[in-house]
């Protein structure tokens, strides 16, 4: 590591996590471990450099499935493989070769020359699905979402294909790399949610921080209970305090706290045949506090009609409309 003369502590920690993470590779890794954390812990700069290493190794594990990884000539692996001060060289040196094809391992994901995944998930338009991945890790998909499992040499890797879904995943093991369709890797262990919509990524870390990283290699860590949002013009364009009401919509509830109710009635039909409707635009700027069943339009609907003295209209069809109250 740096001795760090003429140097500040945020300039040598990028160097030093390469030593680090190298010397963690070897075959001494274990007698290091207390060292390791000693050092991350004693500078954030230092912690979030060696973060930003490990999400780059993980991201390698995309490699196995493109062109460039398939042609690797494993063979040249003897000139090296019982040296270790060689074998530590040359893991330090292929670290800043991931990071430099991250970009391009991520755009081939969903490339006609990927191989299939091993497995498709999707929920369907009007309901939540929870399944069980071969690592343990349970993945709760809201209505309309989907994801794709690929197998990788370092364990699952999980593509999201659209919509909302949320991640169980042990902790203390190797944690779960989740690829958005924008580029965007989320990285993590405990509970996170990772949602597409149009080209943003949101991110909720419910349980444990997680690392977002964008095609740049840029990374944020997101603490426990904190949520952001990635633009992949502009980056992160906002981190915050993550929304409790929003814990429930893999139990079939949707939490509101003083929400337009245009968005919060826009929010209930996605689960529902039976749609609600408000023909005037004034409903939708009313604010809607509290608690709802996703499966129960109708007495949302009653709830909302109640609260704010609208009449309830029932069509044939079905399709529930709030109307205005007639003015005296």
């Amino acid at each position: 590591m740096s001795d760090g003369r003429g140097e500040a502590a945020g300039d040598r920690a990028p160097a030093d996590a390469e030593g680090w993470f190298a010397r963690m590779r070897g075959p001494d890794a274990s007698q290091w471990a207390d060292d390791l954390d000693a050092w991350r812990a004693s500078d954030p700069e230092n912690d979030a450099a060696y973060a930003r290493l490990q999400l780059r190794w993980d991201q390698s594990a995309f490699l196995t499935n493109t062109a460039l990884g398939r042609g690797r000539d494993l063979r040249r692996a003897a000139i090296w493989s019982g040296r270790p001060a060689v074998r530590y060289a040359v893991i330090a040196v292929s670290l800043l070769l991931v990071a430099a094809i991250g970009v391009l391992t991520m755009g081939q994901l969903g490339s006609p020359g990927t191989p299939a995944a091993i497995h498709e998930y999707a929920s369907n338009d009007r309901a939540v699905r929870t399944v069980t991945l071969a690592d343990g890790a349970r993945v709760t998909l809201d209505a309309g979402a989907a994801i794709a499992v690929t197998d990788a040499e370092t364990g699952l890797r999980v593509r999201l294909i659209k919509g909302r879904v949320r991640f169980h995943v042990a902790r203390g093991g190797a944690g779960l790399v989740v690829a958005a369709p924008n580029g965007t890797l989320v990285a993590g262990e405990g509970q996170f949610d990772v949602a597409q919509d149009d080209r943003f990524v949101r991110v909720v870390a419910w349980r444990e921080d997680v690392v977002l990283s964008g095609p740049d290699g840029g990374t944020t860590r997101i603490a426990s209970g904190q949520q952001a949002v990635f633009d992949p013009t502009y980056g992160v364009s906002s981190l915050g305090r993550a929304e409790p009401g929003e814990l429930g919509w893999t139990r079939g509830m949707l939490s509101f706290d003083r929400v337009r109710l245009a968005a919060a009635i826009a929010a209930i039909n996605r689960y529902n045949s039976r749609q609600i409707e408000f023909p005037d635009r004034e409903i939708g700027e009313f604010r809607i506090t509290g608690a709802f069943r996703v499966s129960d339009p109708d007495g949302f609907a009653r709830a909302v009609a109640d609260m704010f003295s609208l009449p309830l209209i029932k069509r044939p069809s079905g399709t529930i409309v709030l109307t205005a109250a007639k003015k005296a």
